[in-house]
């Protein structure tokens, strides 16, 4: 991704350009700033089953790493397990079984 230090999209200059890794320029464009509840759910809708990274999934897991949930929280995830499909139920099996198989690959 290319970055206008100058911020100004007009000015190309080489001098005004760096290049930069995509995570880093949303990092600097967005530290301290919040999506607003409307542009979550417009993000949340559009990335509706699609499948994320193990990469993705890795970092995931680390950051929530030793984090307790709230009373709240696991009441919440309770109620949404005694809801959960048949269907629902096999595809965890079989995501579980695949974790397995993999850990076991890589020891």
């Amino acid at each position: 991704m290319i970055h206008h230090k100058d911020h100004d999209h007009d000015n190309n200059d080489i001098e005004n350009l760096q290049v930069t890794h995509y995570g880093c320029h949303t990092r600097h464009h967005w530290t301290g700033k919040q999506h607003t509840d409307e542009t979550k759910s417009k993000l949340a809708v559009h990335r509706v089953g699609k499948p994320l990274s193990d990469e993705t999934k890795a970092k995931m897991s680390a950051a929530t790493k030793g984090k307790s949930k709230s009373e709240e929280t696991r009441r919440r995830m309770s109620e949404a397990a005694k809801n959960r499909s048949p269907e629902h139920l096999r595809k965890i099996r079989e995501g579980l079984q695949r974790a397995r198989e993999r850990r076991n690959e890589v020891q």
